[in-house]
């Protein structure tokens, strides 16, 4: 990231932290955590909680990139691994060391670049991130950094958002591209730095979609074996109870928002 990327990104994130914009009760407390864990896992992605409960960590070294405020760094402690978290943004680093220590549970958890990673060689089994470094804009640095910091085999779970998907075809293209006539005086990354994330307007974070074989190409050239890459995603619970379940998936195979790559250290 450039300097002026990077405070941006921090900038948003302090300013409201990832995936508390919707909860009312006092930041920081045992409640506000429960909350932002509630929302992420019941309303916001269930798919996701069952993602991290089908990996194999018990026992295993595991960094998160862009941890956030932990919540899901912390399902993978309950699961058995030795956890380490980083974020570019400080404000991340200490709500997760209070949820952590609310719970009872340790992990290293630092302020940290993902282009620049400050841990050994060989030193993780496995390596998550969830909707992180889509906001970065040297990601082939961070995917080299994530292959050089895992041992020989160590498996790499990373989401980025989906270029062909149905949130960014019809809010970015169609609603904001085309209907509010936006791309007459702006471009698709400026429309994007503005409305992807929540109440970020003002702060216009760096933002970049993908598509699979771009991802595939870019883990590859890195040092990577992608074992699986799909879509997951949608929409949010409640929205999605209106549609059968079988249109429902069919449709997230093609247009989910995240793009889902388990890849192995060669």
């Amino acid at each position: 990231m450039t300097t002026d990327e990077k405070a941006r990104s921090v900038k948003q994130w302090t300013r409201t932290p990832c995936g508390s914009s919707s909860i009312k009760s006092e930041e920081g407390s045992a409640k506000f955590f429960e909350d932002v864990r509630k929302n992420r896992y019941q309303s916001y992605a269930p798919w996701l909680k069952k993602l991290i409960e089908s990996q194999k960590v018990k026992g295993k070294k595991l960094l998160e990139i862009g941890c956030g405020m932990g919540t899901d760094l912390l399902e993978f402690s309950k699961g058995g691994a030795k956890c380490y978290g980083i974020d570019l943004t400080p404000k991340h680093i200490e709500l997760a060391k209070k949820l952590f220590k609310i719970n009872g549970r340790k992990a290293d958890l630092r302020v940290m670049d993902a282009e620049k990673l400050k841990f050994n060689d060989n030193k993780f089994d496995f390596v998550y991130s969830h909707g992180v470094l889509h906001h970065t804009p040297n990601i082939e640095k961070s995917f080299s950094e994530i292959n050089r910091v895992l041992k020989k085999r160590g498996k790499a779970v990373i989401m980025l958002y989906s270029k062909k998907s149905l949130a960014f075809l019809l809010k970015v293209i169609l609603y904001h591209g085309i209907i509010r006539a936006e791309l007459l005086r702006k471009s698709i990354s400026d429309i994007l730095s503005e409305v992807i994330e929540e109440d970020s307007e003002h702060t216009k974070p760096y933002v970049k979609v993908y598509t699979k074989p771009e991802v595939k190409t870019l883990l590859e050239k890195t040092g990577f074996k992608v074992e699986k890459n799909y879509s997951k995603h949608l929409m949010n619970a409640k929205r999605s109870r209106i549609i059968p379940k079988s249109i429902l998936a069919f449709l997230e195979r093609f247009l989910g928002w995240y793009i889902v790559v388990e890849a192995r250290k060669l």
